[in-house]
């Protein structure tokens, strides 16, 4: 349904341009209606967009269960009645693939080719894009793209972490290298308009790295501790291996929190 209303909005989309430069004010007031009901679409749109995403990609977040017997059973994490591994099941994770690409993927092309194709429009605030505003009416110019920037960050915050092994290192670190890239690109972009919306944004996505990277410490603090308790290693063993205790760790999130809250 959401890319049969993104399909329609795009077509709707060209026939409101053409519409509003008809001669005429019966012309000029269908172009403006029409223009109202694709910017409430798009507004939906953009509402729902991670609520779907995420419902889209726990069709593939299944775990395995270990019975007595020592074999395994893979079932939906969402709902533990539903068997991965059957037929019923497998037509819908290749229902979701088929989502994933038009919507998960799609949505953030859509808003890609919509902006570029009418920035020049967008920069003049031209009546015509008026539905594509609140796009890009926070942002500079030139990135009239960074809204896209914005709906890729919920895409992997909310599915693709999903296709990573959970409570691993390596879900942590490729969480980490996202939020790094994206603070890089904020710092070299500054896109919103308003200076100090811009520092507020890389102070935010600052203290995201810095949350991700505790985390990074956390997890190895886990792994660390479950080797001791498996091993029968002495009590020390954490605190000579890594150098830290939890306890440093939990100060360190407090200061970060502290330190965020007094920049704002």
């Amino acid at each position: 349904l959401l890319f049969i209303t993104a399909v329609a909005c795009k077509w709707a989309v060209g026939w409101a341009g053409r519409v509003s430069k008809r001669p005429g004010d019966t012309a000029a007031r269908v172009g403006w209606y029409a223009a109202q009901i694709i910017n409430a679409i798009l507004f939906v749109v953009f509402a729902v967009y991670p609520m779907v995403s995420a419902k889209i990609f726990k069709a593939f977040n299944c775990g395995e269960v270990r019975h007595a017997s020592n074999a395994t059973t893979s079932y939906l994490k969402a709902d533990y009645s539903i068997h991965c591994d059957s037929d019923q099941h497998q037509a819908w994770q290749r229902y979701a693939y088929a989502m994933m690409v038009l919507i998960s993927f799609g949505t953030p092309m859509l808003y890609f080719y919509l902006l570029r194709k009418h920035r020049a429009a967008l920069a003049r605030n031209e009546r015509s894009v008026q539905h594509l505003m609140f796009l890009s009416q926070d942002y500079k110019d030139e990135c009239y793209w960074w809204e896209v920037v914005e709906t890729t960050r919920k895409l992997l915050l909310t599915g693709v972490a999903v296709f990573i092994k959970r409570d691993t290192v390596l879900q942590v670190v490729v969480a980490l290298v996202g939020a790094i890239l994206l603070l890089a690109l904020l710092v070299r972009c500054k896109p919103y308009r308003n200076e100090q919306d811009s520092e507020y944004a890389i102070y935010a996505n600052a203290a995201m790295v810095i949350y991700i990277f505790l985390g990074l410490l956390l997890k190895i603090n886990k792994f660390l501790v479950n080797f001791m308790n498996a091993t029968g290693a002495d009590e020390d063993y954490v605190l000579d291996k890594q150098g830290y205790g939890d306890a440093v760790l939990a100060y360190a999130l407090i200061l970060t929190v502290s330190v965020v809250l007094v920049s704002f």
